[in-house]
């Protein structure tokens, strides 16, 4: 069944997402560090390969876990995924849990290398 108003809310999300800034985590180097401030908190994210991570930060990590970045996410279904987006939730998978995020605000990017970069 065809619902008005879902392929524009795609669309829309699609525009958003690709001028949006962020990071692919996907195209990372292992041992890259992620500093990632949302609305609430500050996580730590340990980039382990792929979208593998591990991830310390906020009330559902308090110690270092492994953990999946799915991707962005404005709260809904629709995801960009492997990403983090500065002004979208984080969304991350651990212990067979859908965690997700407050709304990013800042990336920092702390490569193995020592080089950083901020997003």
């Amino acid at each position: 069944m065809f619902r008005m108003g879902i392929p524009a809310a795609l669309d829309g999300f699609a525009t958003i997402a690709g001028h949006a800034d962020g990071v692919n985590v996907n195209g990372l180097a292992p041992f890259t560090q992620l500093v990632v401030q949302t609305k609430n908190s500050i996580y730590s994210v340990n980039v382990q390969g792929g979208t593998s991570a591990l991830v310390q930060g906020g009330r559902f990590f308090l110690r270092p876990t492994a953990a999946e970045v799915c991707g962005g996410t404005m709260g809904g279904s629709i995801i960009k995924i492997g990403w983090i987006i500065v002004g979208f939730c984080m969304e991350l998978v651990a212990d067979g849990q859908r965690i997700v995020t407050t709304r990013v605000r800042t990336i920092g990017v702390h490569p193995p290398s020592g080089q950083s970069r901020p997003h």
